[in-house]
């Protein structure tokens, strides 16, 4: 025990150093490299996670895309990792914007796309926040985070990416029927407050967005849960779980998950009705 305690302090106080910097960034080079390519159950070759590989991973999020999107032009899909949601939208014949800041899993992004013949997928190199600049972004693969010590994460295991916001990337997208996903650990809110034009496009997009409330947050509980539900409200939307899309989840409801109850899920669709 005293060992093992004397080496989890070593790598903790290596964790922020240049050392180990270095060697994260070679590990997750080699895992994008060498990462096998195998055909999913979708009928898309992938290259990336074994979950998603056997169509083991979100299963009910990626159903919801599929169903989704028969009535869709686009697929926006925001924090895309490996590309598994943008793969799944060309398959099915429909434009995709990708939207993904770290180099790793833009590298398998990229790797995905090329060996499906979708080199003309629309893909943004960015994360998408309140304005335009530079970010930290915290963690890697499909656990990173713009909030320090999300899930845990050392705030020394970041990289700087470039940023911008969600309007910019849909200016010239007015008059499409989107789906919006969006997977950003905990930075919702911030990617809100740089969609104010997305939020008023006509036809209004279809949002699916996870949303944690107490689950990885550094400070148990998310400061803006509330308030991104309420922007989308205040644009008109109403909001549902992704297993009742049927009744919609009124502000009570919200507010008193926020005061210490519980959410029953994590993955929400707002839409107009």
């Amino acid at each position: 025990m005293f060992v093992r305690a004397i080496l989890g302090a070593a790598r903790r106080s290596l964790e922020g150093t240049v050392a180990a910097a270095v060697w994260r960034s070679a590990r997750d080079e080699w895992f994008a490299r060498r990462v096998p390519v195998r055909r999913t159950p979708w009928g898309f070759d992938f290259a990336g996670a074994e979950d998603m590989q056997l169509g083991e991973f979100e299963t009910a999020e990626l159903a919801f895309v599929a169903s989704t999107l028969r009535s869709m032009d686009l697929l926006v899909d925001v924090g895309a990792n490996f590309g598994i949601y943008t793969c799944l939208a060309r398959h099915l014949g429909r434009e995709a914007i990708a939207a993904e800041p770290l180099p790793t899993n833009l590298a398998l992004l990229y790797r995905n796309l090329e060996i499906n013949g979708w080199g003309d997928t629309e893909v943004w190199p960015v994360a998408l926040g309140v304005e335009r600049g530079t970010l930290a972004i915290y963690g890697g693969r499909t656990g990173a985070s713009l909030v320090p010590g999300w899930s845990g994460t050392s705030r020394g295991y970041r990289t700087i990416v470039s940023a911008t916001t969600l309007d910019r990337v849909l200016l010239e997208r007015s008059g499409q029927r989107m789906l919006i996903k969006v997977d950003v650990e905990g930075a919702e809110y911030s990617l809100l407050k740089g969609a104010v034009e997305t939020l008023r496009l006509q036809p209004s997009p279809v949002w699916l967005m996870e949303i944690c409330l107490r689950e990885h947050s550094p400070d148990g509980q998310n400061p803006r849960f509330l308030e991104t539900f309420e922007t989308f409200w205040k644009a008109g939307y109403a909001a549902f779980q992704l297993n009742d899309l049927e009744t919609a989840i009124s502000p009570k409801a919200v507010a008193s998950w926020v005061s210490g109850g519980a959410p029953p899920a994590y993955n929400f669709v707002f839409r107009r009705t």
